[in-house]
């Protein structure tokens, strides 16, 4: 009331309207900081107690990837020790960075939130939630909290900051927050991100040539704890740059090196007038590689999707690739779609109008609808070589049906293939084998229960023959990074995401010494049994437009091992 006083009283001054202006914006902030300062904000997490961790999305990506995981069954506690207070303000609220399951939710659900064993609330979580939302509530010992949803991941699930407020008499002491999901025999999930707040930076240059400066593209990742417009200046060997930051997380590029340059940089970075952080990176030779994107959705039932729902989702893929196709015809990166089991034609081709089953001969002959011979994704170390033939059968129908050019076979996340199924496809006249193991960067193995495949056969191309002295042969190329080096990429973050992953696959193909320009580049989008990517004819267009190394080109494995085989074959 005494600044609100003071406030009118200036207002009424009969000095000049500069100076109330500016008297009013000084005690107007005054006021707000009174207001405000009741209490006092803490990073909520200093280190864990117990509870299952797992790698997983955040919105701060890779400043917080490993959190603390209960679920909504009545046994999966996390706690963590909270920092302690030393302040003198009346209030202190946590601050934490969380996650929660709702696009993947069945119900709502409870997670009970206690302070050393002793309950304070019970957050209650809502399925299917779209847009930004606000959770909020009043618990025990005159406690608060709130949620603000921040970001959705590829499944639609929610991630933002959770803060919960405790009188500063409780924060004096050591203590420790636990959550418990109740027991309502569900997965669903709630996770607490073991994260510490502070300036970080990475720097990582890329194998990206801007056409624009004809320069190296230098990314940057920074988690910056103060408030929006930020200044931070950056001085590599060559260049100075200054830009603007955000709060919380932010994705800078600039074009900093000379496509020629390699070596070691030191790069200074200057934050807030203040704040001075050194980055060693290293400048590695780059290659100029064109990636094949050969776009497909992983037909997968059982695991991801019951039969029935497979049926409906690839059915609705084929329409829309051909809906795709259609109004396309004038784009420079012409759509191309595979369909990876023959399955999923034998399906469409029951329900399918006359004319969608004339658009799709059509589209099949003109080599944008590519099928793969084989009818499902099997495992073929359990079959018997007759077996093995039957997979093929209707391949071989469709040929003679409609003459189509089936040329190759797809074999997506099994890895490997016996000798008989090799066979087969050779003494049925495919040319061409894509293998494409599931792709999973943080696991041992690049990859989920596939052993040593990618390590022995990735982007290791050869021709296969039964025997020495077979005429019979068939091109196998395991695709280096799987199928699935693109899933949990978001919409809003592909150019982001594709830009990072495929400059760390273009920085492989180097150590590596791989000694090719062209890349087998498996995309499906989001997840097994994934959707068609109708943008994908326009991303790859702006791409080749933003950069001159590398190139993508969407493509299909027939056109692919077709110019492999012609130019080193």
């Amino acid at each position: 009331m005494f600044f609100n006083y003071i406030l009118l009283k200036v207002a009424s001054n009969k000095a000049s309207l500069y100076k109330r202006k500016f008297f009013i914006l000084i005690l107007s902030f005054i006021v707000c900081k009174c207001e405000a300062q009741v209490s006092d904000t803490l990073n909520g997490y200093a280190h864990k107690v117990n509870g299952e961790e797992i790698t997983y999305f955040s919105p701060l990506h890779q400043f917080a990837t490993t959190a603390l995981l209960t679920r909504a069954n009545g046994h999966m506690s996390i706690a963590w020790e909270a920092p302690m207070y030393k302040g003198m303000r009346k209030m202190v609220t946590y601050e934490l960075l969380i996650g929660h399951s709702t696009g993947t939710s069945s119900g709502d659900r409870k997670f009970d939130v206690s302070l050393n064993g002793k309950q304070l609330f019970t957050m209650t979580t809502l399925m299917k939630k779209k847009d930004h939302y606000l959770l909020s509530g009043k618990g025990e010992l005159n406690t608060e909290f709130k949620f603000i949803q921040q970001e959705f991941d590829i499944n639609g699930d929610a991630f933002g900051k959770l803060y919960i407020s405790i009188p500063a008499s409780l924060a004096h002491k050591k203590n420790i927050l636990s959550i418990n999901g109740e027991n309502e025999d569900s997965r669903d999930w709630l996770m607490v991100f073991m994260y510490h707040k502070g300036l970080k930076i990475l720097a990582e240059p890329t194998n990206l040539i801007t056409r624009k400066e004809n320069k190296r593209q230098l990314n940057l990742y920074i988690d910056n704890p103060y408030p929006d417009s930020t200044f931070i200046l950056i001085k590599t060997k060559h260049s100075v740059f200054e830009k603007k930051l955000v709060n919380g997380y932010n994705k800078l590029s600039v074009a900093a090196y000379a496509k020629e340059l390699t070596g070691i940089d030191t790069i200074r970075f200057i934050v807030n007038h203040s704040d001075t952080l050194y980055k060693t990176v290293e400048l590695r030779p780059v290659k100029n590689y064109v990636l094949h994107i050969i776009h497909h959705s992983h037909n997968d039932i059982g695991y991801s999707n019951l039969q029935t729902d497979v049926e409906k989702i690839q059915n609705k893929n084929i329409r829309d690739a051909m809906s795709w196709i259609k109004n396309n015809s004038a784009s420079i990166q012409k759509p191309i779609w595979h369909i990876e089991s023959l399955w999923a034609v034998e399906n469409f081709l029951q329900t399918a109008t006359l004319e969608e089953t004339l658009q799709f001969v059509k589209s099949v002959h003109e080599g944008q609808l590519v099928l793969s011979a084989n009818y499902a994704n099997i495992l073929t170390g359990l079959c018997q070589p007759e077996e093995l033939n039957w997979m093929l059968e209707y391949a071989n129908k469709l040929k003679q049906q409609y003459s189509f050019p089936i040329q190759n076979a797809m074999i997506t996340d099994i890895p490997g293939i016996s000798y008989s199924g090799l066979l087969a496809y050779v003494n049925n006249n495919i040319s061409y084998l894509s293998l494409g193991p599931n792709y999973v960067a943080n696991l041992p193995d690049k990859g989920d229960r596939i052993g040593s495949v990618i390590k022995a056969q990735g982007d290791k191309i050869f021709y296969w023959k039964p025997d020495s002295f077979s005429q019979k042969k068939l091109l196998v190329w395991t695709a280096g990074k799987g199928y699935s080096l693109f899933h949990t990429i978001t919409e809003n973050e592909k150019q982001q995401g594709w830009e990072q992953r495929i400059s760390q696959y273009c920085n492989e193909l180097q150590q590596t010494k791989y000694p090719y320009d062209i890349v087998q580049l498996r995309y499906t989008k989001n997840s097994d049994n994934g959707p068609v990517d109708t943008t994908l004819n326009s991303f790859v267009e702006h791409w080749n437009e933003q950069y001159i190394i590398p190139q993508l080109k969407i493509s299909s494995v027939n056109i692919l091992f077709k110019e492999f085989e012609t130019k080193y074959g």
